[in-house]
């Protein structure tokens, strides 16, 4: 299971050109979540479920809302 997080996190990154602490520190709260997990740090299911959270909207394209903010993946 952390192999297969940590892959499709990897092809996150170099996708959207993110850097790792970047995304650890939006996705969970915590800047060396990456680093951690290429050291072989055992996520808690709790942190696996935010992650794909994270990589369902934060890799979704931005829409426009009514006051012309963008609003990540939400459709009206």
């Amino acid at each position: 299971m952390q192999t297969e997080l940590l892959e499709r996190i990897e092809r996150h990154l170099a996708q959207t050109g993110t850097s790792a602490s970047r995304f650890g520190r939006t996705a969970v709260g915590d800047p060396r979540f990456v680093g951690d997990l290429r050291a072989g740090r055992m996520p808690r299911e709790r942190t696996v479920m935010k992650v794909h959270s994270y990589l369902l909207v934060g890799s979704a394209p931005s829409l426009p809302s009514n006051d012309g903010t963008a609003m990540p993946g939400l459709c009206s």
